[in-house]
């Protein structure tokens, strides 16, 4: 039995980060920096596939920026997570909107616990005789 996958990476191949990695370079190289310029994006920061988007509301139409980055590309789709109370988690971070700054904090999800196998493993290891 084969299956083909012709259109994607294959999920946890070694290859596939770095195939990724090459593919979303030359799109933001030779569309996605147009894209912005042309919605007036003030800020664009990506690590892997988590971008973050900085923009004025009084200048970009996010939902029309939206389409024209989704229609980039047949196999990339973006989504929007809008901010909650002036902030954004991405990531482990926190990224609040003041005034006129941007503060940051380390974001820990709601089923974060700071259980440590290490230190567990640790503390079993000096009770031992």
């Amino acid at each position: 039995m084969t299956h083909l996958q012709p259109d994607s990476l294959a999920m946890g191949a070694p290859t596939s980060t770095v195939f990724s990695e090459f593919y979303l370079k030359h799109l933001e190289s030779h569309k996605i920096c147009s894209l912005l310029h042309n919605h007036k994006v003030e800020g664009y920061f990506r690590y892997d596939d988590d971008i973050l988007i900085v923009y004025n509301e009084d200048n970009t139409k996010i939902d029309t920026c939206l389409d024209h980055f989704n229609s980039l590309s047949p196999n990339l789709r973006l989504t929007i997570g809008e901010e909650k109370q002036r902030q954004i988690n991405l990531l482990y971070i926190t990224v609040t909107r003041e005034r006129n700054k941007f503060t940051i904090d380390i974001y820990r999800k709601p089923t974060y616990t700071e259980a440590s196998t290490v230190s567990t493993l640790q503390q079993e290891h000096q009770r031992l005789p």
